[in-house]
């Protein structure tokens, strides 16, 4: 056995996706390398020291992988570079060599701060071990059943129909009965402000996060460059993606980049909010991207329109507005501070991280 662990480089990919897919047991994408080379080489946060990710080899053959993303974002009114896992896979026979890996990315020079937002049940205990700490809180969502019937009726023709799926189909049954007395209090756009459509992010982009970057405790980077490298440019495989733009006069005050999404176990169309980014209170400009995105979700035919990682405030917002609340059984999200000045918030309710939570893939 001669085991080899060293960076990841743009000619390791195609086995490196290959062996996501086994450790997964699903279909390998045809476009997996091309994924890959996308989000860990052509991402515009990757100084040149900053290594894509590692790969151990047993006697040739990948047997591990630890993706590595850079990513920008602003800490009390601090600009980081930050380092991001993802695809953290090894064969069952090389469990034990999944600790290199670990202990490699902790060991990482040049980086403010550590995240892990793609960690499992059982990676979660050997990162902690490490040193990164959970964050306080829960992800919180928000769903509007723009079709309430049809969704609820795709939920109760699932057999068999477990306890499970009937603690999903009872709220939701309840929402279509409710929908047209809750809806009543629609979200709206005000008159001095109008949504319009983007093709890419643009200068104006640029101009909004240079406002807007301290309005948050934490918050991931909103440049156009970075935000047309997860939602624009990349593979032609990306979900269909909508870009919404909220302007008073010629000044650009929001954005919501929208997603259609499969659902594996229900045959229901969703849409998701990847991002929705305003100045911390503009209720104004949140209100009309929600208003925006809900017209563009009955017009185009997706039964749900699905939001995250907003404050508890908004949801209460998107609640009044007829979205039903809910948490999410979503991954840990870890964090380890490496600089001794970074502080964090106390809990999840004080981040703004998206889009990509943490690992950038806006995918």
């Amino acid at each position: 056995m001669a085991i080899e662990l060293r960076e990841a480089r743009e000619s390791d990919l195609a086995e490196a996706a290959a062996l996501i897919a086994r450790v997964f047991d699903r279909p390998s994408p045809s476009d997996g390398a091309e994924r890959l080379q996308w989000q860990l080489f052509a991402n515009p946060a990757r100084p040149p020291h900053i290594p894509a990710g590692w790969i151990i080899r047993d006697d040739g053959a990948a047997v591990g992988f630890l993706a590595n993303i850079p990513r920008r974002m602003r800490f009390s009114g601090r600009d980081r570079l930050v380092a991001c896992t993802a695809k953290y896979v090894t064969l069952p026979t090389h469990r034990l060599h999944g600790l290199a890996l670990a202990k490699t990315y902790f060991s990482q020079p040049g980086v403010d701060a550590l995240f892990i937002s793609s960690a499992s049940d059982s990676s979660a205990p050997i990162l902690k071990k490490f040193g990164a700490k959970e964050v306080e809180g829960v992800d919180r969502g928000a769903v509007f059943a723009v079709r309430p019937a049809r969704v609820a009726g795709e939920i109760l023709r699932q057999k068999p129909r477990t306890r499970a799926i009937a603690a999903v189909a009872a709220p939701l049954a309840g929402l279509a009965l409710r929908a047209g007395a809750a809806l009543r209090a629609k979200p709206k756009i005000a008159a001095d402000v109008r949504v319009e459509s983007l093709k890419r992010f643009s200068a104006e982009t640029d101009a909004l996060w240079s406002a807007a970057r301290d309005d948050f405790a934490a918050c991931a980077e909103r440049s156009s460059e970075v935000l047309n490298w997860q939602f624009v440019d990349g593979p032609g495989s990306r979900p269909a993606t909508k870009i919404l733009a909220c302007k008073r006069g010629a000044a650009l005050t929001g954005f919501a980049v929208l997603q259609d999404r499969e659902n594996a176990q229900f045959a229901i169309r969703r849409r998701h909010v990847m991002d929705l980014f305003t100045r911390r209170g503009d209720d104004a400009a949140f209100e009309a991207l929600v208003a925006a995105a809900l017209r563009e979700t009955q017009h185009d035919g997706p039964d749900t329109l699905e939001f995250r990682h907003l404050s508890t405030a908004r949801l209460e917002r998107l609640a009044i507005w007829g979205a039903r609340l809910r948490t999410l059984p979503l991954n840990p999200f870890l964090i380890r501070p490496v600089q001794p000045d970074l502080t964090l918030p106390a809990s999840a309710d004080g981040w703004y991280l998206t889009p990509g939570d943490g690992d950038g893939a806006g995918w």
